[in-house]
Order: C-alpha cells, then sequence, then structure tokens
C-alpha cells in the first residue's frame, strides 16, 4: 500500500556538491541556480571572513567564533566539524 503523505509530495533530489575550500562549490551551485531557480541551496556557518563579493546569509553565514560555539551547545546544528584549527 502506498504511503498517501508522501503520495501527494513532488518528487525532489538531493544533491550534494562537496569539495575542500576554494575548489568552486559556490561558482557551479550558483550556476544551478540560474539555470533553474527551483534549486534551493543549504548555507553553511563559517568564522571566516566573507571573500570579497560574499554576502552573509546569501553564500553563507558568516558567525563569530563565539556564535559557532554558542550554536554548537544550543544544537543549533545538524552537523558541525571544526576546520583549519
Amino acid at each position: 500500500m502506498e504511503n498517501k503523505i508522501n503520495a501527494s509530495r513532488p518528487k525532489t533530489k538531493l544533491i550534494v556538491i562537496s569539495g575542500p575550500s576554494g575548489v568552486g562549490k559556490a561558482t557551479i551551485s550558483k550556476e544551478l541556480r540560474a539555470k533553474n531557480p527551483n534549486i534551493n541551496l543549504s548555507l553553511s556557518a563559517t568564522t571566516r571572513l566573507p571573500r570579497p563579493g560574499e554576502k552573509h546569509g546569501v553564500d553563507d553565514w558568516f558567525i563569530s567564533p563565539e556564535e559557532f560555539l554558542d550554536s554548537i551547545e544550543k544544537k543549533h546544528f545538524l552537523e558541525w566539524a571544526m576546520v583549519h584549527g
């Protein structure tokens, strides 16, 4: 028997774009979204400073180290990692 809750939902796909820092993940994501505005983007929180042209809440959530630690403590993240120290 088909689950009626899932039967009414549109079919969606999760696409993961992964790679080391600076390899072009954001560039690829922007191109995909430009071609299909129905694509949604999950943003990361980072304690690094924005690169030229990056905007808070658009490219990433740029937060202080204190906000990051507070968010970990309050379990605001699905996952988190300390990267580069």
